[in-house]
């Protein structure tokens, strides 16, 4: 049975019908066959019009699917970008979330008060540390340095290289033994031969002899989250953070009997200190600088006995590392991945001068491997000087550390023969030995040696993801009344 009509034929058929109906009703005569004619054609027509139906109803719903679909997608990407947004803001605001988590995390294992414990730790009376504010003078220390990265380029048109060095046995098995979690400075003293290292998590200071193989750690010191030699063959500048309580020490490293001080208390209304505090370096007046992360960014310039002033560095978000070379100042910042320079005379500190000179910037965003040969941060980390006024600056993200002429023009990627780490800060000696130090694996410390190579080489990319370091591997210490200090 025909189920379907052309166009032609449906048209004759309603012609006939039209036909039909003009005529009087006693005038229709219809044989069987055109009766059974009209009855098909009415149920093709009824097929027809259903299938139109059915096609109509699936547009509508394909246009309601479609406009589900594509709401689905805009939630979708909306999320995507909080997402990636709220990582964003995360990484660059790490370590505010980490002391934040850290502080936390020591309050719930003890109830001592912080603010009491560093009371405690270095009490006057017992006898083991100083307070400088009895009328004891510091050494005005110079900010030179003897470190040369020219001179680790063995040839005319060589580049700077970083190769991978073994520790020691017996000083790989003491750091081991130690279980550094958190380091977050790294200093070399020239004269006394030795490294410093501050560890955040486990609260203390070591002292590496390379050579001799040997170590000693300073226990009992809260939270050191930055260290400079400040005296070179006698001591070091440490700046120690339990929350918003900043105080900075002198610790005595090569006495007999190694003992600190304080230097400028959070509680001491003189120095100011009622900001977040990072990094720390020497000034060209032998004073003490650090960062202040507050409502308005401040360089801070600290002298014993003579109180603290700021200076405020307009464009800064996060400023995190900063070194020193003379009256040059570098402050890198992770909020926005630049780094400052500026100039700072504190010899007459009555007439502090500061100036913002320059700004070392990412323009272009870039994938990690061809950024990593150009000007620029993924995460921008530690820095450091040399006598000549070229800089050293580290990218923690990009897996890379660079090298500034002193008008600070990008000249190569520092080359390895490995994997450079998440590096929160490193330190070249004068000899070319280094240490980088990564946050986020378990060789926390590393040690390579600085030389150079014809050519510089091709990026090494990561490959795998170590295992970042766990707050539960960290077991609160007990609480000891004086300054502590084990050899090994």
């Amino acid at each position: 049975m025909k189920e379907e009509y052309s166009h032609l034929d449906i048209n004759d058929q309603i012609k006939s019908l039209r036909e039909l109906l003009n005529k009087e009703a006693e005038e229709v005569l219809l044989t069987d066959s055109q009766l059974e004619e009209v009855s098909r054609f009415k149920k093709a027509e009824e097929v027809r019009r259903a299938r139109e139906e059915q096609t109509e109803r699936e547009k509508q719903q394909a246009k309601v699917a479609e406009r589900a679909e594509a709401e689905r997608k805009r939630e979708a990407e909306k999320e995507r970008r909080a997402e990636e947004e709220k990582a964003r803001v995360a990484e660059e605001s790490y370590q505010d979330i980490e002391e934040e988590r850290f502080l936390l995390d020591s309050r719930n294992g003890s109830t001592e008060d912080p603010t009491a414990i560093e009371m405690e730790k270095l009490n006057i009376a017992n006898n083991e540390q100083l307070d400088l504010s009895q009328n004891e003078s510091l050494p005005v220390v110079s900010n030179e340095t003897s470190v040369d990265f020219v001179s680790f380029i063995q040839e005319n048109g060589a580049y700077l290289m970083l190769q991978k060095q073994k520790w020691p046995q017996r000083l790989h098995h003491d750091l081991k033994n130690e279980g550094v979690r958190y380091p977050l400075g790294v200093a070399y003293d020239e004269k006394a031969k030795r490294w410093l290292i501050c560890d955040r998590n486990t609260e203390k200071i070591l002292l590496i002899d390379v050579k001799m193989e040997s170590m000693n750690v300073c226990d009992d010191i809260s939270c050191p989250t930055a260290i400079i030699v400040y005296e070179e063959g006698k001591s070091a500048a440490v700046l120690c953070a339990v929350g918003k309580s900043h105080t900075i020490y002198i610790y005595h490293h090569s006495e007999p009997n190694p003992f600190i001080q304080a230097f400028a208390r959070h509680d001491e209304p003189m120095y100011d200190m009622r900001h977040q505090l990072r990094g720390l370096a020497k000034s060209v007046g032998g004073n003490i600088l650090s960062l202040e992360k507050h409502n308005q960014n401040r360089m801070r310039v600290f002298n014993k006995g003579m109180g603290g002033k700021g200076f405020s560095m307009a464009g800064t978000n996060t400023p995190c590392f900063i070194a020193s070379f003379r009256s040059t100042v570098a402050v890198s910042d992770l909020g926005v991945n630049k780094v400052f320079i500026c100039n700072l005379d504190d010899r007459d500190w009555e007439s502090i001068s500061f100036q913002m000179l320059r700004v070392i910037e990412t323009t272009v965003v870039l994938p990690p491997d061809q950024l990593a040969n150009q000007s620029g941060f993924q995460f921008v980390a530690g820095m450091q000087f040399d006598c000549n006024g070229f800089l050293l600056i580290g990218d923690a993200k990009g897996h890379s550390i660079k090298l500034y002429d002193t008008d600070y023009n990008f000249l190569h990627r520092v080359s390895s023969d490995f994997v450079l780490p998440y590096v929160s800060s490193f330190h070249v000696n004068k000899d070319g030995d280094c240490i980088l130090l990564d946050v986020k694996q378990r060789d926390a410390i590393q040690w390579v040696k600085m030389s150079s190579v014809p050519n510089v080489r091709h990026w090494v990319a990561p490959t795998t993801q170590c295992p970042s370091s766990s707050r539960q591997d960290f077991q609160q210490r007990p609480r000891r009344g004086g300054f502590q200090s084990r050899r090994f």
